[in-house]
Order: C-alpha cells, then sequence, then structure tokens
C-alpha cells in the first residue's frame, strides 16, 4: 500500500479515536484499541492494559463525553513494511494545558490499531523550577 494513503488512514485513525472519547462512544474509542493495548497516562501509576484502563474510563463514557483531546500538530511515522507506526502529537485539552500524546500502531486487516499511548503533560522548561518542589512533595506524600 502507498506511504501516504497510509499516513492519510493513519491520521483519520487518530483524530476518529480522539473524536470517540469527545463523543463517549466507548465502543468506537475502545475498539481501537488491540487487545494487548497498554495505555500510560499522565500520573506514575497509570499503566494500564486495555482492560484495566477501560474498566477506569467506563464510568466518564456515561455521559455526553468522556474527555477532549484534539491534535494541534502531529508527526507519524510508517515502518518500512508498512505494518507499524509511530507517532506523536501534541493536544489540545479543554482541563489542561497542551499535552502531549506518543504511542504505537499497527495496520491489520481491519485497519489501524493501537498498541501502546502515551499521554503526558509539557511543562516548559523555564517554570520546571518552580513546579519541582511541588511535584517532589506530592510524590513524597504518596510514598513514591
Amino acid at each position: 500500500m502507498d506511504k501516504n494513503l497510509l499516513l492519510g488512514e493513519a491520521n483519520s485513525f487518530l483524530t476518529d479515536w480522539h473524536r470517540a472519547a469527545a463523543e463517549a462512544d466507548a465502543e468506537k474509542y475502545f475498539g481501537s484499541m488491540d487487545n494487548d493495548f497498554v495505555f500510560l497516562g499522565t500520573d506514575l501509576q497509570e499503566r494500564w492494559t486495555k482492560e484495566e484502563f477501560k474498566a477506569w474510563a467506563m464510568p466518564y463514557f456515561r455521559g455526553n463525553s468522556a474527555w477532549f483531546y484534539s491534535a494541534i500538530k502531529r508527526d507519524i511515522t510508517i515502518s518500512d513494511s508498512n505494518v507499524y507506526a509511530w507517532f506523536d502529537e501534541l493536544l489540545e485539552s479543554e482541563k489542561y494545558w497542551t499535552c502531549r500524546g506518543t504511542g504505537v500502531m499497527f495496520y491489520s486487516a481491519n485497519g489501524w490499531k493501537l498498541k501502546h499511548y502515551s499521554l503526558s503533560f509539557t511543562i516548559p522548561n523555564e517554570v520546571v523550577a518552580e513546579i519541582t518542589p511541588i511535584i517532589k512533595s506530592a510524590l513524597s506524600n504518596k510514598g513514591e
């Protein structure tokens, strides 16, 4: 398959995945994940399998919107075999500031499937010294 076509499909797939969360479409959101999918959240404790993440997230999908992230910049690389893709994206968030998502997906007979996704907060270097004591305090209070 043509790489440009695959890139377009991968980009649309990720946009649709984020839209599914914004529209609380649990079937499409979790259906976009492979069975061995892993989600890394913003907290140190957040490393979930697909089923663990789904169990945690389902209450959010009972409303009109689970959460809203929209890509404002995305870079996708397709493997030479056209089977895997890895990506990073800057995300606009209704609740937070600009976040970063990174992940890996593969192309199956049914189209793209997510294997891994990591959501992280971006912190400008200029404010790291101010934020570090707050984060260290929170971690020590959690015993981490």
